[in-house]
């Protein structure tokens, strides 16, 4: 049953990658909305969660899904899972180099700003979800836990920009909340508007596709 686990959490771990690959097959993937259900990530978390598994089972599950994919994947697979990854954190990395260059035109802030100003909210959001993993608090901890997180977080905050460079880091985190709602209407409206599948239609391809 355990291996069982570890190889569906494994695979799990390499679809977003190879979804990532081919960018024009799919619409993006925007973030969900609570009453659409939760995606496949989620998903995986609330697999974890459910099982209760410690900081140190995370961990040991997460070296027992290499093994797995290690025991598994071609050769040649192997090399093209590599390939994915490099993309993928090739993209993150000029997802954040793009945030930094808003972060200094917005804010008027220098390179070195920006990157503390990252590394912080980075911080922040890690801690948050670290929180939402204690299984051993309760749910009014956790929410106690969260209130003294973004406190201090504020406090942060206000150390390293002004007022009116605070106001507008808050502005620019509401426009890429807005932003991310507003793609994720026209995922769900497109979603609606597509045709269905018909049953012995090839995985991924539209009725209309020869």
């Amino acid at each position: 049953m355990k291996t069982i686990i570890t190889l569906f959490l494994a695979i799990g771990s390499i679809l977003p990658l190879a979804a990532q690959e081919h960018p024009g097959s799919q619409p993006p993937r925007p973030p969900r909305h609570p009453q659409e259900g939760p995606g496949r990530k989620q998903q995986k978390e609330m697999l974890l969660d459910r099982l209760q598994l410690t900081t140190a089972q995370r961990e040991q599950l997460k070296k027992e899904q290499e093994q797995a994919l290690e025991k598994v994947l071609t050769t040649e697979q192997k090399k093209k899972l590599s390939q994915l990854r490099q993309q993928q954190q090739q993209r993150k990395e000029e997802g954040l180099r793009q945030q930094r260059q808003q972060l200094k035109d917005r804010l008027s802030i220098s390179e070195e700003q920006a990157s503390k100003l990252q590394a912080l909210q980075k911080n922040f959001m890690e801690s948050m979800k670290k929180n939402r993993e204690q299984l051993d608090q309760t749910i009014a901890q956790q929410r106690e836990r969260a209130r003294s997180l973004m406190e201090s977080h504020q406090e942060s905050l206000k150390k390293m920009l002004n007022t009116e460079q605070l106001q507008q880091f808050k502005d620019i985190m509401r426009d890429k909340m807005r932003e991310g709602m507003e793609k994720w209407r026209e995922h769900r409206d497109g979603m609606r508007r597509r045709p269905p599948t018909p049953p012995n239609a090839p995985p991924g391809r539209n009725n209309d596709t020869l």
